[in-house]
Order: structure tokens, then C-alpha cells, then sequence
């Protein structure tokens, strides 16, 4: 006999995670780590639903969609993934997703969403406890980063948990040794860390770190100026994003470190950060370090992701650069472009770019979507204009639809479930939020 529910997540931990989570609520389910095979079995079983990830090496959940809705145009697909992107969004919605949930959800809202669909067998019921229970194996998509450096951090972002991630390690880092070595791409935000830093140790929040290049750190000059400098302190930023490394960059890196060992300054409050490419690894083995220097060198270093990965960073740093006028004046469209963009060069592009549109305002001029997308664009990956409908509020009116449709109790009028939530019919109209063409809480992009 055929279970109703099929699931499909490459990362076995999770899925067989979701899979008892149902189990202990009363769904029989199966499940699935190959998105092809789920295939197969959909062919050959009578499933009520299907719940699926979006992120998968052999095909992503739009693929997988595709080919499921071939073999059962009305079959009810639940996708669950990190934070998509507007463009992925409105794929799957064309395609014709049932619901998209993004991690960390909540176990409550799953359930409930499943139920419309599915009903729990009849010898199992759904307790407070066992759902409380599941809710604390499954916790690590809801995870909230508990972090000990001084926060909220006062130069760089810390908005997004990959972020705090990434300043707690270096925290933890910075308390052990005074060589710091993490990841990143060029264009990051390494002044900002820097900065952060320095902060930690006492410096002012307007300090300005000293970056030198690997190639200088075995010139006189250089080595020079550090046994010479007076009350060394803060941060010492050595960026080694382009060096080749071979046995030679190696060895020139332990006497690096050994020169700055011994040349006999006081370097309690001096903190030296090396700025690694990402996506290489090296190892530091052989070198003669240190024994307290050879530790940190021998963890994993901690990785300053790219922006793409860390929106709720870079709308903290676009509301840094843009005012309310501003923003108002870029509208919802330009809003949305701007989160959306994958600012591929990095912090620095858009800072940059910031003051571009600022400069343009400022200057009196107004700024279309069309303007904006030649601002975005490079040489040579021009971007096109904004398509229609592409915005930051029918993103959230869809947005709405879905959590308003998951949180309507069986046989509910649409006007009352609308009303239960807490919409102000005074203040906004219940028939247009029903249809999709108003926000319950319009405040929210002014937020």
C-alpha cells in the first residue's frame, strides 16, 4: 500500500528528520535523496502530496516540478528551501507550486499546510508535546546564532546568521592569537571586519586599519615601518587573495610570521587579519610556527560569504546609503532590484553604486527601473529592465496569499480568515487583500 506523502532532500539528516517529524504526527510518508528516483516512484504510486526541496545537485526543484507535473498535473507540491530569489519564486509559481515554505519554518505552519491536503491516520494523534518534541530535533533550520563578541556589531553587518557566524569564529579567534586568517572574495567588506575588529580592542569606530600587500611583508620598507612604529595597535590587514601558493609563498609566509614574533614590539593590542582567497586551501603543516600560532593556522578559517548569500546584509547596507527620500524615490521596483542584484563585485560595488544613486537624486533627477539597470549593469553583463510585475510589493502580496491560504482553518470564509489575522478593515480593504491587490500591512515597505 502506497503512502501518501513523498519526500525529496538531498541532505539525508534532513529528510529523515521531516520524515519522523510526520511519522510522529500521524503521516505516513516516504522519502526520497534523488530527486530522478522520486521520478520513477511518482510513475508508479498514488501520492496525495509531495514535499520537496529546492537545492539539489541533480536537478533544482523547478526541474523537478517540471517533470512531476508531467505525470500528475494536480498533484499538490509544498517546496522548502533556504531563501529563494524573486526570479525562483516566480519560476516555480508559474510552473505551478503548490507552496513555498522557506527554512527555518515553522513546524505549526508545515503541519497545518500538510492537513489541507492530507489527513492523519486515524490511530495516531497529534499532540502539543510530540510536536514540541520534533520541533527541537529538527531546530537547526530555525536556528538563532548565539554569539559572545560585542554585539550588535558597530561597523560591519551582522544581520544575517551568516554573518554572525563568521564574526563569532573570529571572536573566538581574536581572544587566542594575533594572527587571524579568514576568506573572502574581492570587493568584501574587509575594512568593515577590520574596523569590527579593531573596535574589539578599543580603538575608535572611525579608525582606519593599515592593508598591505603579501608581496610587500619581505621589503625593507615595510619591515621598517613595524619596528619602528610606535604603540602598535589595532589592526594590520596582509592580503594574500592573489598569492600563488607554492613552497616558495610558503616559506615567505612562516618568516613573515617569525619577523613579526621577534621583532620585540609590544603587539598585545595588535591584531594582524590575512585575507585569503576563497575556494583555496593550503597547507600550513610544515611550517615552523609557533605552537599558539600553528593552533589557529590549523582550524578552519572562517569564511566572509558573498553578498548573494547574505540579503538581510545587504538591505542593512542599502538602508545605510539610502534614506527614507531616497528609497521613496527609487520605489518598489528599485527596492526589489537592488535586493535582488548579486552585486557580484562585492561590498565595494555597492557602496559605490550607493553613492551613485544618491549623487543622481540628490542632483534632482529622477530614477526609473530602466535607469537603474544601466547603473547595475557592467560592461560586460549588461541588465536588462526590470519584466512586469517584477517588484518589492507583489512579492510580498504573493507572499501574503500563501500565508494567508496556509492559516485558513477548513470550511473558513476567505473574509474571516483575513479578519482573524488581524487585518484593520478600517484602514485597509479586506476585498482587495482577498485578491491580491492590496498589502494587510502596508507599513511593511516602508519598514
Amino acid at each position: 500500500m502506497s503512502k501518501p506523502i513523498i519526500l525529496i532532500d538531498d541532505e539525508e539528516k534532513f529528510a529523515r528528520m521531516l520524515h519522523e517529524l510526520l511519522q510522529g504526527n500521524g503521516y505516513e510518508s516516504d522519502f526520497c535523496l534523488n530527486p530522478e528516483e522520486a521520478l520513477v516512484r511518482i510513475k508508479q504510486e498514488n501520492y496525495q502530496l509531495i514535499i520537496t526541496d529546492y537545492k539539489m545537485p541533480q536537478m533544482d526543484g523547478a526541474e523537478f516540478l517540471v517533470e512531476a507535473r508531467r505525470i500528475n498535473p494536480d498533484l499538490p507540491v509544498i517546496m522548502i528551501s533556504g531563501l529563494m530569489n524573486l526570479p525562483e519564486l516566480i519560476k516555480v509559481a508559474n510552473i505551478g507550486v503548490t507552496l513555498v515554505l522557506e527554512k527555518p519554518f515553522n513546524i505549526e505552519d508545515l503541519l497545518e499546510s500538510i492537513s489541507r491536503f492530507v489527513k492523519p491516520s486515524g490511530d495516531k494523534e497529534v499532540t502539543r508535546e510530540a510536536m514540541e518534541m520534533e520541533a527541537s530535533e529538527i531546530s537547526f533550520q530555525q536556528e538563532k546564532v548565539s554569539v559572545t563578541y560585542p554585539s550588535p556589531a558597530r561597523v560591519i553587518s551582522d544581520a544575517s546568521n551568516e554573518n554572525k557566524r563568521f564574526l563569532e569564529t573570529l571572536w573566538s579567534c581574536a581572544n587566542n592569537c594575533r594572527h587571524l586568517p579568514f576568506y573572502a572574495q574581492h570587493g568584501a567588506e574587509i575594512r568593515l571586519v577590520a574596523r569590527e575588529l579593531a573596535a574589539w580592542t578599543g580603538q575608535q569606530e572611525d579608525y582606519e586599519p593599515v592593508r598591505i600587500d603579501f608581496v610587500d611583508t619581505d621589503r625593507d620598507i615595510t619591515r621598517d615601518w613595524f619596528l619602528k612604529a610606535e604603540g602598535l595597535e589595532g589592526v594590520l590587514m596582509v592580503d594574500l587573495r592573489d598569492v600563488k601558493w607554492d613552497e616558495s609563498s610558503m616559506a615567505k609566509f612562516a618568516d613573515w610570521i617569525e619577523f613579526v614574533e621577534t621583532c620585540g614590539q609590544d603587539l598585545s593590542m595588535l591584531r594582524l587579519v590575512y585575507m585569503l582567497p576563497l575556494g583555496t586551501k593550503f597547507d600550513l603543516s610544515n611550517l615552523k610556527l609557533k605552537d599558539s600560532t600553528r593552533e589557529v593556522f590549523s582550524t578552519d578559517y572562517p569564511v566572509l560569504l558573498s553578498l548573494k548569500d547574505r540579503l538581510k546584509d545587504v538591505a542593512a547596507y542599502i538602508n545605510r546609503f539610502l534614506d527614507s527620500g531616497h528609497k521613496q524615490a527609487v520605489g518598489e521596483t528599485g527596492l526589489a532590484q537592488l535586493l535582488h542584484y548579486p552585486w557580484p563585485g562585492g561590498y565595494l560595488e555597492l557602496r559605490d553604486k550607493m553613492r551613485l544613486i544618491c549623487n543622481h537624486l540628490d542632483s534632482g533627477q529622477s530614477i526609473s527601473p530602466e535607469q537603474l539597470a544601466v547603473i547595475l549593469s557592467s560592461d560586460d553583463k549588461p541588465l536588462c529592465a526590470p519584466q512586469q510585475g517584477y517588484c518589492l510589493g507583489a512579492y510580498l502580496r504573493r507572499r501574503q496569499n500563501d500565508y494567508i491560504q496556509m492559516h485558513r482553518k477548513q470550511y473558513e470564509d476567505l473574509k474571516d480568515t483575513i479578519l482573524r489575522l488581524g487585518v484593520d478593515s478600517d484602514r485597509v480593504s479586506v476585498v482587495d487583500v482577498m485578491e491580491g491587490r492590496e498589502l494587510a500591512f502596508p507599513a511593511i515597505l516602508n519598514a
